[in-house]
């Protein structure tokens, strides 16, 4: 009862800005009203939000963390709410590149069908032909292709060094297999003001392994700048930091060569989470790795 009152006499539109340090943003907010809604099975309003909000979630914007977050999770609670299945079975027709398949699917089935690619153009429709809802997903697999995004640069600044154990520069695209170098990446605060919440994501190509960097502070002679957290992977190693204005924070990373053969080196990336249009970007490049 509380909180239907509080609807009530609530002004349904949202704050336009927030400031970063409350990670707010208008679309964060319907997702709790529509989670609100849901909890009170409201059917009628949240139907509207809903809808507003799935259509916000397919646009090609940029979103906050929270954000996202909100979205999913109001509109997993607003699914919940839905009736339960009738238990009737849908009729669906799948054509694919002029081959017709007819299906009766029943109640809770997880329905597939391979479609096998060929070259050129290839169609495919689906029709419903039953009074139920049925959705359906598309789903592709296949090698990626070698990633072509550019250097860029808006309100940080990044550069990457490859150094030797014994600090000396060398090119990380050709090197030999057992070798021991660090990845030193500077990150800057090109802005006016403080960036908080900065996420560095520096992936390693498949034929390089990330080393115990404890076991090397004392021999690398290079200060690492404090972060506030580190998650180190198989693959990778995110950092989270924050910025003052101006500031440059320096992160480490210690590798081995460990397997012969050409590798591809994803793009390393910094952003600020909850700041829009904050972010530098190194583009990835193919490396080798040869026997001694």
């Amino acid at each position: 009862e509380v909180a239907a009152d509080l609807l009530d006499v609530r002004i349904t539109d949202t704050e336009k800005e927030y400031n970063n340090y409350f990670y707010g943003s208008p679309l964060r907010d319907k997702a709790i009203v529509l989670y609100t809604l849901s909890l009170l099975k409201n059917k009628e309003e949240s139907l509207l939000l809903a809808r507003e909000l799935c259509n916000e979630l397919n646009k090609e914007g940029w979103y906050s963390t929270q954000s996202l977050a909100w979205g999913l999770l109001s509109y997993m609670k607003w699914v919940e709410m839905q009736p339960e299945d009738s238990g009737d079975a849908a009729k669906v027709v799948i054509t694919y590149n002029g081959e017709k398949d007819e299906h009766t699917i029943a109640a809770k089935e997880l329905w597939t069908k391979d479609l096998k690619m060929t070259g050129g153009n290839n169609t495919l429709s689906v029709v419903n032909n039953s009074g139920k809802t049925v959705y359906a997903t598309l789903l592709r697999k296949g090698v990626p292709l070698l990633s072509d995004a550019a250097y860029e640069e808006k309100g940080l600044g990044m550069k990457i060094d490859y150094l030797t154990m014994d600090l000396n520069r060398f090119d990380n695209r050709n090197i030999t297999q057992g070798t021991d170098f660090m990845m030193v990446v500077k990150v800057s605060n090109n802005t006016y003001s403080r960036v908080e919440n900065i996420a560095l994501t520096q992936m390693v190509p498949s034929g390089w392994e990330i080393r115990n960097m404890r076991l090397f502070e004392s021999i690398t002679g290079i200060k690492e700048s404090e972060y506030d957290y580190r998650d180190i992977r198989d693959d990778r190693v995110n950092t989270y930091f924050s910025l003052n204005t101006g500031e440059t924070k320096t992160f480490i990373l210690i590798l081995n060569a460990a397997y012969k053969g050409e590798f591809f080196q994803p793009s390393i990336w910094a952003e600020a989470m909850y700041t829009e249009n904050c972010y530098a970007r190194i583009p990835g490049a193919k490396v080798k790795v040869t026997g001694l």
